[in-house]
């Protein structure tokens, strides 16, 4: 299981590295404005995306292991069409999404829905392999196309970004499809009625999501914030910054991903919760040192790299860091209730979250500026990490000595042997 782990890590720094050739080559060539319009433009993908996955998200990796496979990708594909075509307009109304791509957001949100639906299906299958190779595909090819038609054709414009996406996802599918097709399914899986598969993909879709879009909301909020209150080219910066940083977050993303794979195949109530408590503290081991490593990077690099329009990242990485530390954790914990179906307990978190960051980025927006983005961001992660701490020891009444790390404890928490099925 540590080698899966091990894998996905590798497999999402390459993703990462990939990101971050996208970053310096917008950042670089579209300056902060193109960077505001971007982020602006990938936020409007993002709440398209995590309405979809009602039905095509982690949804999925839960009912994968128990039901009919075929019925799964009917009914989910059949959602994404319909959010599709509905989501991207109500954002135009309401003035959060530019009415000139509201096409582009159909289409790309359709390609990318399709995708996220069969690597769900995938990580159900625990074929993690093959789901990070679908990831490593989208990252590369995005990379690709960007630096084709920026830097090769020097078409400087938000239009060869949302080129570079429509190609990049259309070859993602193509193979997310071949690796569904060939990859052995199992004959114990449960056939189920329209009826039933829609009512558990309400059920359990909606709480998952819930907490999901109530996520999005601690996540995200902030780009809207300061881009009407500062401005584009201030959200341009605020976006690099975010960027940088969640480089360091596919340390949780990569452990969380394994661990709700396998969470979702465990029966034991006791290796759950186990795997959980070695699993946060692996996390929050391999997080620190990469936090520190990106803090000590001197704010002239930043600059060198992204241009001169983009300064004082060191006070942003500040107030971001805490927040990753806090999100490491957090993460592992969500995964926990997930994979035992409690996702109101996720959602009370991320609601508590909400209350935070909202209150905290409104009240502190015009007097700090784009750094009122990055304390609301650590407090909201914060309220969340402290709230599932609580439920979880509460829940299978554990003491609150399991957090400490010994130097003994150190060489057994990478030691997952017991948990292979």
């Amino acid at each position: 299981m540590f080698r899966k782990i091990v894998e996905t890590i590798f497999s999402k720094g390459f993703t990462a590295l990939c990101n971050l050739l996208i970053l310096l080559i917008t950042a670089k060539y579209l300056g902060p404005h193109g960077r505001g319009e971007m982020a602006i433009f990938v936020l409007g993908i993002s709440i398209v995306g995590i309405i979809q996955n009602i039905f095509s998200g982690s949804i999925l990796t839960y009912l994968t292991p128990k039901y009919a496979i075929r019925h799964l990708i009917v009914l989910a594909s059949m959602w994404n069409i319909f959010i599709s075509c509905t989501v991207p307009f109500i954002l135009v109304y309401f003035d959060l999404f530019p009415a000139i791509h509201a096409y582009d957001l159909i289409n790309l949100s359709l390609l990318l829905g399709s995708v996220s639906l069969l690597q769900n299906i995938l990580l159900g299958m625990e074929a993690i392999n093959k789901q990070n190779l679908i990831e490593i595909t989208k990252a590369f090819t995005s990379a690709l196309f960007l630096l084709l038609f920026i830097v090769v054709f020097q078409v400087h414009t938000l239009q060869s970004v949302i080129d570079s996406f429509y190609w990049s996802y259309s070859i993602t599918l193509g193979i997310s499809i071949i690796f569904i097709r060939v990859h052995p399914r199992s004959i114990h899986t449960v056939s189920l009625s329209v009826r039933e598969l829609m009512r558990y993909f309400f059920s359990f879709g909606v709480q998952m999501q819930l907490n999901n879009i109530s996520q999005m909301i601690n996540y995200r909020f902030c780009y809207y914030l300061i881009e009407k209150k500062i401005g584009l080219s201030a959200l341009g910066i605020f976006s690099v910054t975010t960027s940088l940083i969640e480089v360091v977050w596919i340390i949780c993303k990569s452990i969380s991903a394994i661990h709700y794979s396998k969470s979702v195949n465990l029966n034991q109530t006791d290796q759950r919760i186990r795997l959980t408590q070695k699993l946060s503290k692996m996390s929050l081991l391999l997080t620190l040192p990469a936090i520190l490593g990106l803090l000590l990077i001197p704010n002239d690099i930043f600059s060198w790299l992204f241009g001169k329009d983009f300064t004082n990242f060191k006070v942003l990485f500040i107030s971001l860091a805490p927040g990753a530390l806090f999100l490491a954790v957090f993460t592992i914990f969500n995964h926990h209730f997930s994979g035992i179906g409690k996702n109101m307990i996720n959602l009370k978190a991320s609601v508590l979250g909400n209350v935070i960051t909202i209150c905290v980025g409104l009240f502190t927006i015009d007097s700090v500026g784009m750094l009122s983005g990055g304390i609301a961001t650590s407090l909201g992660y914060a309220s969340m990490f402290i709230y599932l701490l609580i439920q979880f020891n509460n829940m299978y009444q554990l003491p609150y000595s399991w957090l400490r790390i010994s130097k003994r404890e150190v060489k057994t928490i990478f030691d997952l042997r017991e948990f292979q099925l």
